[in-house]
This record gives C-alpha cells, sequence and structure tokens, in this order.
C-alpha cells in the first residue's frame, strides 16, 4: 500500500512541476509582434482602424 501512495505522490508531483514549468514557459516567451505594431500597421479600410484604436 505504501508503494502505491509513493508512486500517486511522484506522479503528482511530476504533474505539478510539469504544470509550472509550462506556466513560466508561457509568460516568458517573446512576442513575435512589435512593440509598436498598432502604430506601424497599415490597415484595409476604416473597419480595420477602428478595431486598431485605443477606444471609440
Amino acid at each position: 500500500m505504501k508503494k502505491v501512495l509513493k508512486i500517486i505522490g511522484i506522479i503528482l508531483l511530476v504533474i505539478v512541476v510539469l504544470i509550472a514549468v509550462f506556466i513560466y514557459w508561457i509568460t516568458h516567451i517573446d512576442s513575435s509582434l512589435k512593440d509598436n505594431y498598432r502604430d506601424s500597421i497599415e490597415t484595409g479600410g476604416s473597419i480595420e482602424a477602428a478595431y486598431l484604436e485605443d477606444g471609440p
């Protein structure tokens, strides 16, 4: 019984570590968009321009 609990504990620990590494990786990915994307993009029309603006 102890052996089974030990194996389950190790599996849970591995899962928690993998989730932590995944979250760290997601938060530290370099964005593929430029920092000034909204300023440097050329829009194709008024609707697209309205979506790129900071509000109505």
